[in-house]
């Protein structure tokens, strides 16, 4: 029953790192949306965002140091963090993963996935603005005489992302609840 001891340190527990991300309300998400998915064009919920790390516990682990938000958010959000529409899947959704790193000690990752209602005006409101622009930029697309230097996919593309009203409809954001170990206590 007692904890294994490394030769570098002291006694290990099964975890390392209790990790929660998600979207910051502190930081301007509109500005981190993940570019390189051509999402200026695409509808504002349908667009992946950059999540950041809430908090972690605890803030240093003498055996697994430094942590690394940025990877550990990576793998939390694959895909980058997506907003829900109410009438969407929201069903809680688990992985697990495995971070190498360079001198080739390995991170073993539990991620639990779970979508938060979004109730913060700042968060809302730039939601609605980044509608407001996408619908903008549809009508400048439509319109021939505009100029095509912001061009974007045909009328068509638009149909699998259709227009919220974001002052009607609630809005759900996902959550990340993250166990890191150095053991391989968790199938991947």
């Amino acid at each position: 029953n007692a904890l294994p001891v490394m030769a570098d340190g002291p006694p290990r527990g099964l975890v390392d790192y209790f990790v929660a991300s998600g979207l910051n309300p502190e930081v301007d998400f509109a500005a981190e949306m993940q570019i390189e998915s051509g999402g200026f064009h695409r509808n504002p919920l349908r667009r992946p965002y950059r999540a950041h790390v809430l908090r972690h516990f605890p803030d240093t682990c003498a055996w697994n140091a430094p942590f690394d938000p940025d990877a550990v958010v990576m793998l939390c959000f694959p895909r980058g963090l997506r907003f829900k529409r109410e009438n969407e899947d929201r069903r809680v959704k688990f992985h697990t993963f495995v971070m190498t790193k360079d001198d080739g000690s390995r991170i073993y990752g539990a991620n639990l996935l779970y979508y938060e209602a979004v109730v913060d005006p700042k968060i809302v409101g730039a939601l609605q603005m980044l509608q407001l622009m996408y619908e903008q930029q549809a009508v400048c697309d439509d319109n021939p005489r505009s100029s095509h230097l912001f061009a974007g996919p045909p009328r068509s593309d638009r149909s699998h992302s259709p227009d919220v009203d974001l002052q009607l409809e609630q809005i759900y954001s996902p959550i990340s609840v993250c166990l890191l170990s150095s053991l391989p206590a968790v199938a991947c």
